[in-house]
């Protein structure tokens, strides 16, 4: 065990643990489909804290249960269904419903995430609410899960300082009674799992997410888009706004320019294809959307520190058997 690395007050196993854990507590019941295993029947819930492994592609997966992701540490990226990687980045929320695939991502070496995956009835509902998402609206507690499905297949928070830290402490929290003693403590953990909650619905209610909702439009299109010419000018005239004011609210609820947000995008697909085919260096700039190969390499090596070339090859070192090929997380 080791102290939580940001309020250096809760008890919480160590990283390299996570694998360990995911066997134990969770069961694949095939290979895009996730539950809780027999062992937390009682407890309804699993949280952990660990680092997305950067040399396996983990397949998409759904899973019979809501999760709550909290990006903590460094960069990643969340990738649902075959849509183009979003980025993540410290104090963004994802909340995640039981029907699309998705997974995550790293992106950089520090990445950090806490993961809250949860049965209804850890909150005390029903757990058939879990074969129809359209009775969510009816139940306060749940109604975020199935807004989660109402706009573009995720909501991303970046909650006030003072809320994602109030979040923060109480996930970090959970994990330590959790691996303390997960049945006495079930009750208690529910309790801080509806706090958690409801501060995320008020933090959907506030505006902090819905009142620029139209930036989930633009994140969904430029996703889909992302490998075409993609204009400020083009963007800004879609949501019927002046490019001045359109970059000053993107750039609030995403913390990137347009720019960088979709040169992100067409770098982590850049990256997934060196790691898992043999196409050119060449044909996949185009692939991803750049028009001159030298751009391409600057931009990569800006957001990766190494040249496209340099990344195949050091990849190629860590797992050359997996060249080429999707690697299966068991």
């Amino acid at each position: 065990m080791r102290l939580d690395p940001v309020f250096k007050l809760f008890q919480i196993p160590d990283k390299n643990t996570s694998v360990a854990f995911f066997k134990k507590y969770m069961r694949r019941e095939s290979r895009e489909k996730i539950s809780l295993s027999d062992s937390l029947k009682d407890v309804k819930c699993y949280p952990v804290y660990y680092s997305p492994p950067g040399n396996i592609v983990e397949p998409l997966h759904s899973h019979d249960f809501f999760e709550v992701i909290i990006s903590v540490l460094g960069k990643g990226f969340h990738v649902i269904d075959n849509h183009a990687p979003v980025p993540i980045s410290p104090g963004e929320i994802i909340i995640v419903n039981n029907h699309s695939r998705h997974r995550i991502e790293r992106d950089s070496d520090d990445f950090e995430v806490m993961n809250i995956s949860f049965l209804p009835s850890a909150l005390g509902y029903s757990d058939r609410l879990l074969i129809d998402n359209n009775m969510l609206s009816f139940y306060a507690l749940l109604r975020p899960f199935n807004e989660y499905s109402r706009q573009g297949e995720f909501i991303r928070l970046k909650p006030e300082s003072k809320a994602f830290k109030k979040i923060l402490f109480m996930s970090f929290y959970i994990i330590e009674m959790f691996f303390k003693n997960k049945i006495l403590y079930t009750d208690a953990m529910g309790g801080l799992l509806k706090n958690i909650i409801m501060i995320i619905s008020e933090e959907l209610k506030s505006g902090n997410n819905n009142s620029h909702a139209f930036v989930i439009d633009v994140l969904n299109y430029i996703n889909l888009h992302y490998r075409e010419k993609i204009s400020l000018r083009e963007i800004a005239a879609k949501t019927n706004l002046s490019r001045t004011y359109f970059s000053t609210v993107f750039n609030k609820v995403t913390g990137k320019t347009l720019n960088v947000y979709i040169n992100e995008l067409r770098i982590q697909s850049a990256r997934d294809l060196l790691i898992t085919t043999n196409l050119t260096i060449g044909r996949i700039a185009f692939e991803t959307g750049f028009e001159d190969i030298t751009h391409f390499n600057r931009v990569f090596k800006k957001n990766t520190e190494y040249s496209p070339r340099e990344y195949r090859k050091i990849k190629k070192m860590i797992n050359p058997e997996k060249q080429g090929q999707e690697i299966v997380f068991n």
